[in-house]
């Protein structure tokens, strides 16, 4: 048995204890409506059990997140923050248990990791006690290299609750699945930003949300062209307009500064979106303002509060938990320390240029002309399109040797389709010396037919791509990695498609907006089982609106905004906007926008990935099983 009392460090694990006093309390009152939890029922001699082993979890938690923090050595003293970082670096052909990774020597310094042995702890205080088993299950080392990826350590924690004996209580067993991890904060969310949510009409935000302020409407607005008198298209006006659907539904906890507030407004105007936050009164209800149908009056024994995995945009019964926490945005960049995707995106095609081999250098492209006087083309292929291109190594560069005055002028093409480049890892795409503007298109062959179809294999791509330029994703892809651009992204009615034996992690991570349009505006249904999610996480420096009014929008990963760390915006101009419509259903209404957040960002290496500057616990699957007969150390 462990006993902390009167140990060095006692002083730190009361202060721990008094954390996680507050922080049972606060999740055993909403524990009935908490996400991934699966529900039973606790007999009166299991209550104080449950407690434990929930006081049990959250210490686990909140020790490891603190050490993990703090900036002097810890371990007693065996090791420095900058040293723990090192240390993640290890392969995991390495044994795990024998890698010298100090985050596992951390974890084996609070808990039992041999199979089912459990380490007691008793704090002062406790009626009682609780002991804590891990199971190492998986580790992804920190990569901060020419393909960077975040540390990820995959650990399946147990807990059991153990009231005083003289009581005669019972002993309630808690597992969890838990990651420590070193993520970036934007991608640990469904939704994130720095600025100001804005969720109005009807969407389903299926995960956790990080803002500055929410404010939520069953109003949304949208933009049309209006024909002018003289009939002509090209002076046609854009007319802004508001209609009335929702409410929102959102699945998860919303976390919020203590300073800020969650608030409902029931009109604004019709125009075009701005910096401008909103304001209005804070919402009274959760359950009223984000859960669009109400409990349905069965007498069966359970309703599953939750919406299904599989039909993500019909809402379940699940109102959201809110809860204050203040802490800094993370910068994507800590190693290069750049602060901006900009800069960062412009240093790497520079490394790339000079690692680069004349063989792994794309042939000069002089399909600038085309861009300048379109009808010179005749409707033909423009030239400087290359259909099929093996470069040696898994470096390529494609530069276009074409200058002009104008900045903003198009210097380059650059079509990807098929899998041409499934052996390239590191892909630099620029106009001349790394500058000037290009512009990418992905998809299959026959996404760029007059009448396109699906002909052709989607481009497929495992790795980190660079473009200084604007990317345009027209047609299907299949892209396991982190996609950086310098400029602006559309994303239109495409799928990223998962290869046998592996499942995807898309990011694409840009310095202007990013954007979906023409997603699915001709089915009549919108549960449709032709309607494909799109499975990737999407950042971008500039503010997102989202708009799923014709157009339906299904998305498995996540939305985030953020600020350059150096090149700071403007304070407001980053927020995020969703327009949806919610179908009027008499049941379950769903909604034209969906976003799930998935967590295979934790489970597979996304390469390109850049590390990020702190430490994040994060649980999920928390189930009550069975306690069996633990030994306890």
């Amino acid at each position: 048995m462990q006993i902390v009392k009167e140990e060095r460090g006692g002083a730190l694990v009361i202060v721990f204890f008094i954390i996680v006093l507050f922080t049972v309390l606060a999740l055993s009152l909403a524990s009935y409506t908490m996400q991934s939890v699966k529900q039973r029922t606790f007999a009166e001699d299991e209550v104080q059990g449950k407690l434990l082993a929930d006081a049990g979890l959250a210490y686990f938690q909140e020790y490891l997140e603190t050490q993990l923090q703090m900036p002097h050595s810890f371990l007693n003293g065996n090791g420095t923050i900058s040293e723990v970082r090192d240390s993640l670096s290890r392969p995991t052909e390495v044994p795990v248990t024998q890698s010298s990774d100090k985050v596992i020597d951390l974890v084996e310094s609070i808990s039992a990791t041999e199979p089912n042995t459990y380490k007691e702890i008793r704090l002062p205080g406790l009626n009682g006690s609780f002991a804590i088993h891990t199971a190492i299950e998986s580790r992804i080392p920190r990569d901060t290299g020419s393909t960077s990826q975040p540390y990820v350590l995959k650990l399946k924690v147990s807990v059991i609750g153990i009231p005083d004996r003289a009581e005669n209580l019972r002993k309630v067993k808690l597992t969890s699945t838990v990651y420590v991890n070193t993520v970036p904060a934007p991608f640990h969310y469904a939704i994130s930003t720095p600025g100001q949510l804005r969720l109005f009409g009807g969407s389903n935000v299926i995960g956790n949300i990080a803002a500055d302020s929410v404010v939520t409407s069953s109003r949304y607005r949208y933009s049309s062209l209006k024909n002018t008198e003289d009939s002509d298209p090209a002076n046609d006006e854009v007319v802004w307009e508001v209609g009335t659907s929702g409410p929102n539904y959102v699945e998860g906890e919303i976390f919020l500064p203590s300073r800020s507030r969650l608030m409902e407004i029931a009109a604004f105007p019709a125009e075009e979106p701005s910096s401008t936050a909103f304001s209005g009164p804070r919402i009274a209800d959760l359950e009223s303002a984000f859960v669009p149908s109400p409990l349905p009056d069965t007498e069966e024994n359970a309703v599953t509060l939750s919406a299904d995995p599989a039909t993500p945009y019909i809402p379940g019964y699940e109102p959201p938990i809110v809860t204050e926490r203040n802490r800094p945005t993370d910068s994507l960049f800590i190693d290069e320390q750049v602060g901006s995707t900009a800069k960062y995106v412009s240093d790497r095609i520079r490394e790339g240029k000079a690692l680069a081999t004349s063989a792994q250098q794309m042939p000069p492209v002089e399909s600038a002309r085309w861009f300048r006087d379109p009808d010179e083309a005749d409707g033909a292929v423009p030239p400087g399109f290359i259909d099929a291109y093996a470069p040696s190594g898994e470096l390529l560069v494609i530069e276009s040797p074409y200058r002009d005055a104008n900045p903003d002028f198009l210097n380059l093409t650059a079509r990807f389709t098929g899998d041409s480049l499934e052996n390239i890892r590191h892909l630099y795409i620029s106009g001349p010396d790394g500058e000037g503007m290009a512009a990418v298109e992905m998809g299959r062959s026959g996404s760029f037919k007059a009448e396109p179809d699906h002909e052709g294999k989607p481009f497929t791509y495992t790795g980190t791509i660079y473009i200084k330029g604007n990317l345009d994703i027209v047609g299907d892809v299949s892209i396991n990695g982190t996609v950086y651009v310098d400029g602006n992204v559309v994303i239109r009615e495409i799928q990223n498609i998962t290869q046998p034996g592996r499942k995807n992690n898309l990011v694409i991570i840009a310095s202007g907006t990013i954007s979906l349009t023409d997603r699915y505006k001709d089915e009549s249904s919108i549960d449709s089982k032709d309607i494909y999610p799109l499975s990737a996480f999407l950042y971008s420096e500039s503010a997102m609106e989202i708009y799923s009014i014709n157009s339906h929008n299904r998305l498995i990963g996540g939305i985030a905004t953020g600020r350059s760390v150096r090149d700071a915006v403007e304070e407001g101009t980053s927020y995020i906007e969703l327009n949806s419509v919610r179908e009027d259903r008499a049941e379950k209404p769903p909604t034209h926008m969906s976003i799930s957040f998935d967590r295979n960002i934790f489970e597979e290496k996304t390469p390109g990935l850049p590390p990020g500057d702190r430490f994040h616990i994060d649980m999920y699957d928390k189930e009550y099983p069975e306690v069996g007969d633990p030994i306890l150390e």
